[in-house]
């Protein structure tokens, strides 16, 4: 319990990586066209950070925490193969293969994390999926899926991947596990634009809509039965060390009054209160937009599709729930018209 009080109150304090970029970047990717196009990272603070990309380079210094963003101007899209060099101090890191053109994000519960394969917890899989997956040899079509995660307190800030070191390149290899929906929507983008396309999958099967707003979004949209819910089981990180102080002093008193009692009276003596834990499930308030979403609000995209509804099923109040993840994902992107398409369940 001291442990996981340590691990909340650490997250206030900053600290100074080493050189490194942000992980919503690796080769094979694809950056959102038409939108300047900005690197981002780690360094140690006051050294000189240059990035080679494109042909062109720039240079900047990291900041005090050791933060640096270099920004290129905004490309059309392009069958162009592009790398890209960050130097530091004689450190270097060179992602190559990478594309410019439209990237989106799907999102939802089960109906958008089935594969195209027979890889699935229930079984399930897209029709003629063997052959869909044989075909699946789309070289311009890169493919990022953003590990399942959970954050309580706050927004992460670093995207994790289920598969692979980072994005990846759409092949009959690994075809099989991307999500279904999102790969013959992407597919049906590339076929008629004719340009590269990036799909970033963070998808959890079985939840609701509500951890996947974020806490501001609920703040925005003025839903305050929400909003007194999320009052009522939040715990902070100074209420959880507070707690594990009093429950650990608590069973340390009831081990001394147990040993002090005569065997038959042991059993009467009652048991201290259970230490009160933040929710850890993937159902609570906020919980995936901070671990799932957050990290990619970084990075440009050109739109959102999302599938989800049957775990809100019933309930009256999804209207509005709908509507606060779309005006809160346009926020957090910073784009009022960022598309948001929808399947109706």
């Amino acid at each position: 319990m001291k442990k996981l009080a340590l691990l909340f109150l650490s997250l206030a304090l900053p600290l100074f990586a080493a050189f490194s970029l942000d992980p919503v970047f690796s080769s094979n990717m694809v950056l959102q066209q038409k939108a300047p196009i900005a690197f981002f990272g780690q360094a140690t603070p006051g050294a000189t950070v240059t990035v080679d990309f494109a042909g062109n380079t720039l240079a900047t210094i990291a900041d005090f925490q050791g933060g640096w963003r270099i920004v290129f101007p905004a490309r059309e899209a392009s069958h162009d193969v592009l790398s890209v060099t960050i130097s530091s101090e004689g450190e270097k890191i060179e992602l190559a293969n990478i594309l410019i053109g439209d990237v989106w994000l799907c999102s939802g519960q089960s109906n958008m994390e089935m594969p195209i394969g027979k890889a699935f917890k229930r079984g399930w899989s897209a029709q003629n999926c063997e052959e869909e997956v044989a075909n699946a040899n789309y070289p311009e079509i890169r493919y990022a899926d953003q590990k399942n995660r959970l954050s309580y307190l706050k927004p992460r800030q670093d995207a994790t991947y289920d598969f692979g070191d980072g994005w990846v390149v759409c092949t009959p290899d690994i075809a099989h596990k991307f999500s279904a929906t999102a790969y013959f929507f992407i597919r049906k983008i590339y076929l008629d634009l004719k340009i590269p396309c990036g799909l970033i999958n963070a998808t959890w099967s079985g939840t609701r809509i509500q951890p996947w707003i974020s806490r501001e979004g609920y703040e925005n949209a003025n839903l305050q039965k929400e909003l007194d819910d999320i009052a009522a089981k939040t715990i902070t990180a100074t209420t959880v060390a507070q707690h594990t102080a009093e429950h650990t002093k608590a069973v340390e008193e009831y081990k001394k009054k147990l040993a002090e009692l005569p065997e038959d009276e042991k059993k009467n003596l009652k048991e201290p209160a259970r230490l009160r834990l933040p929710p850890s499930d993937a159902q609570f308030f906020s919980n995936l937009y901070n671990g799932m979403v957050a990290p990619w609000t970084k990075l440009p995209i050109k739109g959102v599709i999302w599938y989800q509804g049957c775990s809100n099923a019933g309930v009256k109040r999804y209207y509005l729930l709908h509507k606060a993840v779309i005006a809160d994902w346009r926020q957090k992107w910073n784009s009022p018209a960022l598309p948001f398409i929808l399947v109706q369940l």
